[in-house]
C-alpha cells in the first residue's frame, strides 16, 4: 500500500529549511542562501520496511511577512520538522512561537500530528563552538504545543543524518496512523 503524507518545515528564515529539502530530494546543497517565498513544494517517495510512503514536503517561508498565510500551509500537515540554526540560540526559541502557531493552524490533523526538532548546520559547530546547552534544547522540546517525539542533529551541507531524519518521521506517522 502506497500512503501519502503532508509534511511541514518550519522555523525561522536561514536556518536552513530549502537547504534540508534540497539535500533530501535532489542530493544537493547550494552555498546561495535562497529566500523561500511563501511556501515551496517538494515530492518524495520514502520506503519503510514494507510499506512506501509519497511526502509532499511543504517548506514554509519563515521570515514574518509571511505569517499571515503561514496557517493556509499548515492545516492538514500530518508531521511538522521543526528546524533551527545549531549556531543560534534565538532560531531555537523562535519555535515556541511556531509551536503555537502550528498548534492554532493545524486544525484537522494537530491532535495526531508527529513532530520532529531538527538541530541543522551541526558542521558549523567546529567553527564557533557549542552555543546551544542540552538543557536549552529540552527546554524547548518539552513545550507541549509542539508535541516533539523524537530529536536529530543534521547537516544539509554535508548532508549528515539528513535522510535519517526524513525517515524518521516517515516511520512515526506510518507507525502510528
Amino acid at each position: 500500500m502506497v500512503y501519502q503524507f503532508k509534511v511541514v518545515l518550519a522555523g525561522q528564515a536561514a536556518v536552513g529549511k530549502t537547504a534540508l529539502a534540497d539535500r533530501f530530494v535532489y542530493q544537493k546543497f547550494q552555498e546561495k542562501y535562497k529566500l523561500t517565498i511563501g511556501v515551496e513544494m517538494y515530492t518524495k517517495k520514502v520506503d519503510i520496511k514494507d510499506e512506501t510512503a509519497i511526502l509532499t514536503i511543504w517548506d514554509i517561508g519563515g521570515q514574518s511577512r509571511f505569517e499571515s498565510i503561514r496557517e493556509l500551509f499548515f492545516n492538514g500537515a500530518d508531521g511538522a520538522i521543526f528546524i533551527y540554526d545549531a549556531t543560534s540560540s534565538d532560531s531555537l526559541f523562535a519555535l515556541h512561537t511556531w509551536f503555537k502557531e502550528y498548534k492554532r493552524s493545524n486544525k484537522m490533523k494537530y491532535d495526531i500530528s508527529h513532530n520532529i526538532l531538527v538541530k541543522n548546520k551541526i558542521d558549523l559547530i567546529k567553527n564557533v563552538g557549542e552555543v546551544i546547552s542540552e538543557k536549552m534544547i529540552n527546554t524547548i522540546a518539552r513545550d507541549p504545543n509542539g508535541r516533539i517525539k523524537e530529536l536529530y542533529d543534521v547537516s544539509a551541507k554535508k548532508g549528515t543524518g539528513v535522510k535519517k531524519m526524513f525517515e524518521g518521521l516517515t516511520k512515526l506517522i506510518l507507525d502510528n496512523r
